[in-house]
């Protein structure tokens, strides 16, 4: 039996709605293309700064080439395509900034550990949230900066999760433990950490009397 590709479509003539999987370590598109229910929120100022920053610039250099230069020659077309790229790009920045941080797809909880993709947890190797602190990559006069954190802790006995790539800006995963940034999360805080362990007994609950 030939081994499926790493970038490849499973799905059946029924007209069920295919699974696109991908094993690249820094790009999951079920992450980006199948419909999710949302457990935590991003954090949307950091998206508001960086696209609005980059609107911000495309338009005025839009504007400059149309008043200043004219829309004709080189010169004019260069600094549109400039402007109309930084558009584009600020769009794209709030797109994958304000995607949610965890979110529940079929049997999986799908923790957003990277910008461009999500790594899928079972609920049955999910053990509990916790609210901790960590330092952020960046500091301030030398010295770190500490910020809330969502701890999710996996079962020891799924060595699969033990550890994924992350960027570290937003997360972090070793060892059992996954650590959210809470600079890129909706406010951290111990009634949002009880509610997400709430609801994830009555998901496990729910699944484990589907099965019996």
């Amino acid at each position: 039996m030939a081994r499926a590709k790493p970038w490849q479509y499973h799905g059946r003539a029924s007209g069920r709605v295919p699974r696109l999987t991908g094993t690249h370590p820094f790009l999951n598109l079920e992450s980006f293309f199948v419909p999710s229910c949302v457990w935590l929120r991003a954090n949307p100022r950091p998206a508001v700064l960086l696209a609005g920053s980059l609107l911000v610039a495309g338009v005025a250099v839009i504007a400059f080439a149309l008043a200043m230069v004219g829309a004709n020659g080189p010169v004019g077309f260069g600094l549109l395509s400039l402007g109309a790229m930084a558009c584009i790009l600020a769009l794209a920045a709030a797109a994958i900034s304000t995607r949610p941080r965890i979110s529940e797809r079929g049997n999986c909880l799908w923790l957003r550990v990277r910008w461009f993709g999500a790594e899928a947890a079972p609920f049955e190797s999910v053990e509990g949230f916790l609210l901790g602190t960590g330092e952020l990559p960046v500091s301030i006069g030398g010295r770190p900066v500490e910020a809330a954190t969502l701890v999710i802790k996996l079962a020891d006995a799924a060595q699969d999760l033990a550890d994924r790539p992350t960027n570290r800006a937003l997360a972090g995963w070793c060892d059992h433990y996954v650590r959210l940034r809470g600079a890129f999360c909706e406010p951290l805080d111990l009634a949002l950490v009880n509610s997400l362990n709430e609801r994830l007994a009555k998901a496990r609950r729910e699944r484990s009397g589907a099965q019996a």
